[in-house]
């Protein structure tokens, strides 16, 4: 049994890990950037209900709720990279204290700060707990509403009945329709095999249910669609089916096509899921080899009903997910706390080596993160802070508004809270009567490189990006 104390020093060292690293790493291009850009147009607009893109451009990709939390958190901790990933890092946290306190009043007390362990360690949790991503919500709110099921069917309550439907509300503020989905085939699939439909019914009280969820969550979208004519068609029609069922969905106006080869997905749980994945594959191996085809049937015949609820949570949204055309690594995500219940319940190595191996692949993934940012990323073309950096430090001796000569990039409108110009054309800026700094990407450089170097000086270069200082007739170098 893993020790209290064990588990909380994990936690120290987990929240140092992704803290250090939230608050080191800049924003890059594309993911992380745009939500934080989509973010900081809250508070900048002023608008709340209509979530912004660029310029008057609306953002219909996505529900408000977790872009709402980030911008909490700018209000409170300042707009800033910790701040912008400190949402996902709660989230994640909250995750697995509610798995903790599951496991503590499921008969399975012994293992619940194991299962907590195993979560925190997975690869994919550690990466999105220091990321921008609606993800890490909507993993919450799927144990929320897996826990607030399995008690309902355990024990007729109106307090989970509650929390059920609350719960489905705010998936579809997270995430949108494919929350109830890929809950409702997880919890669809362990009725199907327990074959009690009338208990369902009964418990479960779907038409009052979904009064509940329609009444937390159908404000926003009829408010989203007065705001922004046809954002229900799009979010719902586009994101949820064309998104599923077109590789090239032609409609598409935020990302660039995912198109995966079938059933990637579950190659994206194997990797997801390090080292778990690797450490369950291997116990299932190790209890089929050398046994008969009758054993096995027995063996997953004494299954618990709860061991077949969390088998159906890992494998009905993975299932879901294999025939998408569209898929992405953090797809998965809401498997994971599943597989983290199987895998300390059924494949736990002790409560010595699970420390050992959970620690050691955070000390790992720290180390990597580190090392991966500073030889690669750190001078990446993504990476635009070292030319907003360089150019803050110009500007205050020389004040001037700055130009991009490339389509907008969302770090740079963060960074630069909006106030800067983009294009491929320089000319009408030459005539600027004041200081003028343009970031010029070498692809267009060949065409305008004669005349700023007439008219200005470069002051600093990051990787395809040249900054140059224009002045102002008379005016000093920085």
């Amino acid at each position: 049994m893993l020790k209290p104390r064990h588990f909380f020093h994990f936690l120290v060292a987990f929240i140092l890990v992704r803290g250090l690293l939230s608050s080191w790493i800049p924003l890059m291009e594309f993911t992380e950037a745009r939500y934080a850009e989509v973010t900081r147009r809250i508070l900048a607009d002023g608008d709340w209900i209509s979530l912004s893109f660029i310029g008057d451009q609306p953002f219909w990709a996505k529900p408000p709720l977790a872009f709402w939390s980030v911008a909490l958190s700018f209000i409170v901790f300042g707009m800033n990279e910790f701040a912008a990933r400190l949402p996902s890092l709660i989230y994640l946290l909250l995750s697995a204290w509610m798995m903790v306190d599951w496991a503590g009043r499921s008969g399975s007390g012994e293992l619940r700060f194991s299962i907590g362990l195993v979560f925190l360690s997975m690869l994919i949790v550690m990466q999105a707990s220091g990321s921008i991503l609606t993800d890490p919500l909507l993993t919450l709110v799927c144990i929320l509403i897996m826990r607030s099921f399995w008690e309902l069917m355990m024990h007729d309550s109106w307090r989970w009945f509650f929390a059920l439907w609350i719960a489905l509300g705010l998936g579809l503020l997270t995430k949108g329709p494919v929350v109830p989905v890929l809950c409702g085939l997880a919890c669809g699939g362990w009725l199907l095999l327990k074959g009690d439909l009338m208990l369902f019914l009964r418990r479960v009280r779907v038409i009052r249910g979904c009064l509940v969820m329609v009444i937390i969550a159908a404000p926003w979208y009829l408010a989203a669609e007065k705001a922004t004519p046809g954002f229900i068609d799009y979010f719902i029609v586009g994101e949820h089916y064309l998104r599923y069922t077109q590789s090239e969905w032609a409609g598409d106006k935020y990302g660039a096509v995912k198109d995966m080869p079938l059933f990637t997905v579950w190659l994206y749980l194997l990797i997801g899921a390090f080292p778990w994945s690797f450490i369950v594959l291997g116990g299932i191996a190790g209890k089929i080899k050398g046994r008969i085809a009758g054993d096995i049937i027995a063996d997953m015949r004494g299954l618990s009903s709860f061991d077949v609820y969390l088998i159906s949570w890992i494998f009905m949204p993975i299932l879901f997910f294999s025939f998408a055309k569209n898929v992405i690594p953090t797809y998965v995500m809401p498997a994971i706390p599943a597989l983290s219940f199987l895998a300390a319940k059924h494949f736990n190595p002790g409560a010595k080596k699970l420390l050992m191996i959970a620690s050691a692949n955070l000390i790992a993934f720290g180390i990597l993160s580190a090392l991966i940012f500073s030889f690669y990323f750190e001078g990446h073309r993504y990476n635009q802070r070292p030319v907003i950096d360089k150019y803050q430090a110009l500007s205050k001796k020389a004040p001037g508004p700055i130009f991009y000569s490339d389509h907008e990039l969302f770090s740079v409108l963060f960074y630069l809270n909006g106030q800067v110009k983009f294009g491929r054309g320089l000319w009408e800026f030459f005539e600027n009567p004041g200081n003028l700094y343009v970031a010029e990407r070498d692809r267009w450089l060949e065409s305008t490189q004669y005349r700023l170097e007439k008219s200005c000086s470069l002051e600093f270069r990051h990787d395809d990006v040249s900054l140059w200082f224009c002045p102002a007739v008379d005016s000093p170098r920085p």
